[in-house]
Order: structure tokens, then C-alpha cells, then sequence
């Protein structure tokens, strides 16, 4: 199936993240693969710029955030399955579409369902979707249900992996 700027779509059903996955091979030889992510049904509706935004770690390299897409990009690692210590980093974009989050793994045209999971677990972790964040959204929002100042919504955008989070705390800490 042919969308557009002639990119190639190949539809198939996903075992447990998003509603569909496809890749693209534009004339440029650039390649892209392309899933999508359910995001949680709660009474607010999550907000993809109100996540990333909520601190200033997403102006901070190596996240790049436009604000006219509304598009994050960074690099994510990217588990290969062959070998048990191999990994590589790619870059990914997410942006949010009504109900999901389209992401982008750039420069390549396809990935396992195993690497598809591992970079779910990573983008879940920045963005705080598991059941216990949800959990704990809810409860926050709760308690400060009248504070004038809703925006921030109670999710703190965090790095894909504990040893960023704590690299950059620790580089962080009292910087002037």
C-alpha cells in the first residue's frame, strides 16, 4: 500500500503498543518505521507538550522538543536480539495523535516486536504512562483539584533510563 510522498506501508496487527505499524523508504533512501502507542483513558486527556514541558530537562540535549509539530526527538536505545549485550542507539520522534502516540524510529525500516516493547518500557519511563504513574496522576490531581494553576498536571518528564536521571542530577546539583 502506497501513502504519501510514495511511502510504503506495510500494515499488521501488534501484539500490546498501538493500533498499527508501518515503515516508509522515501526517494531520498532515508528509512523510517513508524507504531503507535495507546495512551491512557483517564478523565483529563493526556497532553503530550504538558508531559515534555513540565521541566526544563527537555531543553537539555539530547532532547530536542519543537514546539510547532509538538514532536520530541532524542535518541533511544535500540535492543538487538541477536546478542545479549548488543544495543544501538537511534533516533526516535514522538507526537501525539488523538488518542495514541505516533512514534518514529528514524533510519530504519523495520523493528522486532522485542525492540518495539523495549522502546515502549522507555518512552513509558520519560513520559510516565505505567498504571502506578497513572495511579499516582489521578491521586495529585485530586488533592489540587481547585489550584488556579492546573497546568502542570502532576507528570514530571524524566530520561529513558535511571543512570541518565541520575548523571544529570548529580551534574546538576547546585549549578548556577
Amino acid at each position: 500500500m502506497f501513502g504519501e510522498e510514495n511511502e510504503i506501508i506495510l500494515m499488521e496487527d501488534t501484539q500490546n503498543h498501538g493500533c498499527h505499524r508501518h515503515c516508509s523508504e522515501h526517494p531520498e533512501g532515508t528509512a523510517w518505521f513508524e507504531f503507535h502507542m495507546e495512551l491512557p483513558s483517564e478523565t483529563e486527556p493526556f497532553q503530550l507538550e504538558q508531559a515534555v514541558c513540565s521541566h526544563g530537562f527537555f531543553m537539555m540535549a539530547p532532547n530536542h522538543w519543537d514546539p510547532l509539530s509538538k514532536t520530541l526527538t532524542r535518541p533511544l536505545l535500540l535492543h538487538n536480539p541477536s546478542s545479549s549485550s548488543s544495543s544501538s542507539s537511534l533516533l526516535v520522534s514522538i507526537s501525539q495523535r488523538s488518542q495514541s502516540l505516533a512514534v518514529r524510529v528514524h533510519s530504519v525500516p523495520s523493528i522486532s516486536p522485542q525492540q518495539q516493547r523495549h522502546i515502549t518500557a522507555q518512552i513509558s519511563r520519560m513520559l510516565r504512562l505505567s498504571q502506578a504513574e497513572e495511579k499516582a496522576v489521578r491521586e495529585f490531581r485530586s488533592v489540587h483539584v481547585d489550584h488556579p494553576n492546573r497546568s502542570f498536571g502532576g507528570r514530571v518528564f524524566r530520561s529513558p533510563t535511571l543512570f541518565e536521571d541520575m548523571v544529570k542530577c548529580i551534574l546538576l546539583c547546585n549549578c548556577q
